[in-house]
């Protein structure tokens, strides 16, 4: 463990919190757990995060930046995709987000997190939107947000319920019609 005043003593720290609110949920987690994990006093979390809410919004926008980062790079691996490799691919990429996915959606839904981590959720799916958008580029940008959203809601109903296969044809279905249209 380093040394309170090393800078990888508040990564110990977070990554304490991040593994532990991803195997027992936010309320299954407590700040001495987490002090106890990262090897520290149960003070030491309070010298980097001002809060248990605080520690939470950090490992959010964290999965969020991994989430984003897998996003990003299957997009850059191609974008003369079919639309059914475009959809096996981003789901497969999405597959490897399950249970990080899983717990922000837990978050969204328990009443004391709900404003901190929506605020959150809303700047993720506007940069989601900006990142799949030259992939619709014959679309105007108000089609394309609409189309954002729909992705992200077949997205997370397959993190809800683990059938991949129908959340790959739902959104096969709705690409090819959007396609269609235009």
């Amino acid at each position: 463990m380093p040394k309170p005043s090393d800078p990888k003593y508040r990564e110990a720290i977070f990554q304490a919190a991040y593994d532990l609110f991803l195997q027992h949920g936010y309320d299954g987690t407590s700040t001495a757990a987490i002090a106890k994990r990262a090897r520290a006093s149960t003070s030491h979390p309070f010298r980097f995060f001002k809060d248990k809410e605080t520690m939470l919004e950090a490992v959010v926008r964290r999965i969020y930046d991994e989430n984003h980062a897998l996003i990003r790079d299957f997009i850059k691996s191609g974008s003369d995709f079919s639309t059914d490799e475009f959809v096996d691919r981003g789901f497969d990429a999405l597959a490897e987000m399950r249970q990080r996915a899983l717990f922000i959606l837990h978050c969204t839904l328990t009443p004391k997190l709900t404003g901190r981590i929506s605020e959150i959720f809303k700047e993720y799916n506007l940069g989601i939107t900006d990142m799949f958008a030259p992939y619709l580029t014959h679309l105007p940008r108000e089609d394309i947000e609409w189309i954002g959203d729909l992705l992200v809601s077949v997205s997370d109903t397959y993190f809800l319920d683990g059938d991949l296969e129908r959340a790959k044809n739902a959104a096969k279905k709705l690409l090819d019609t959007v396609k269609n249209k235009a």
